[in-house]
């Protein structure tokens, strides 16, 4: 392949010149079915996943085992050279292939191409970095196109699956959302805060600190006791200084929550957001889904508000 690109100034033009043969001995094709997991994936897996930072640590099994799989590899050997030249040339890409005569064919080729593009290279590279000079293709191919395994390197790659892939329900789904691969939000977090007499505004600290503050909380006050829990609508929570550590919580219409008991009231909150981003994902939330987010103009002037609610909702949601 040559690409034409000027460098310097409109007299001088180099060109970034790639060469590459691929000699195909074996191709193996796996069947996704017939692949099985090791026990230290399985583990490794596991142990991210009950993490309460565990895009992190997927990200680190990833990096050990690998992140996607090949089901189609081909076996062989491989010669190329990449080079600059210094001349004007389009864009050019070539994919030729010989059956046998490797070694006059690819002599035919070279002088082609010194001819066309100046390529006068006196040695090629070999998978793995010998230097074979022209002249001892025809040695080399000879001596590494046997049927000897331990000659064979990785050719090529094809049919690439997600190693996530390969594992069954519901951990390839929990691995999928911690991932971000449906880029939806997600419940990250939940508190609980209880409410004290005559206290409006309440600091609430993170259990862990997150690395970003892109991220929405919801709060409601509620009253719980041993027989009874509901929701204080007439109460409304302000969220104001959230960062990376925790949020302010502050009460609105307080006063109208004289004639409550304190000690059965508690606020509680959700966290919002991508897992990937704030990193942090408790596993305690990973069950909970969010139905709907959307976005609808309120006239303040009128004392209640119609939502809609999504269609097709989940059972028992």
């Amino acid at each position: 392949m040559v690409q034409s690109k000027n460098l310097f100034n409109n007299n001088w033009s180099f060109n970034n010149f790639y060469f590459e043969a691929d000699f195909p001995l074996v191709e193996l094709n796996f069947e996704r079915k017939t692949i099985k997991l090791t026990t230290d994936i399985k583990i490794a897996i596991d142990n991210a996943l009950n993490s309460e930072r565990p895009f992190k640590e997927l990200i680190k099994v990833f990096n050990t085992f690998g992140y996607l799989l090949s089901l189609k590899i081909i076996l062989g050997q491989k010669l190329r050279r990449s080079c600059i030249l210094q001349k004007e040339l389009d864009l050019v890409d070539q994919q030729l292939e010989f059956e046998e005569n490797y070694s006059s064919e690819l002599d035919k080729l070279f002088i082609l191409w010194k001819d066309q593009y100046g390529f006068d290279e006196e040695y090629l590279m070999s998978i793995n970095g010998k230097v074979v000079r022209k002249n001892d293709i025809e040695k080399w191919l000879n001596e590494h196109l046997k049927q000897d395994l331990k000659l064979l390197r990785i050719i090529g790659q094809s049919e690439l699956v997600p190693l996530y892939e390969l594992f069954e329900e519901p951990v390839r789904g929990n691995i999928k959302s911690i991932l971000g691969i449906d880029n939806l939000p997600k419940i990250l977090m939940t508190g609980v805060v209880q409410m004290i007499k005559n206290v409006e505004y309440y600091n609430v600290d993170f259990p862990s600190h997150l690395e970003s503050s892109n991220y929405h909380i919801f709060a409601k006050v509620t009253r719980s006791n041993k027989s009874s829990f509901d929701v204080i609508d007439k109460a409304v929570v302000k969220i104001r200084s959230s960062n990376r550590t925790g949020f302010l919580a502050i009460i609105e219409k307080f006063d109208e929550m004289n004639d409550l008991n304190a000690e059965h009231l508690q606020i509680m909150w959700v966290l919002i957001g991508f897992p990937d981003e704030i990193n942090f994902y408790s596993p305690h939330t990973r069950e909970l889904s969010i139905l709907s987010i959307e976005t609808q103009d309120v006239d303040i002037d009128k004392s209640s508000v119609l939502i809609s609610a999504p269609e097709k909702l989940p059972e028992e949601s």
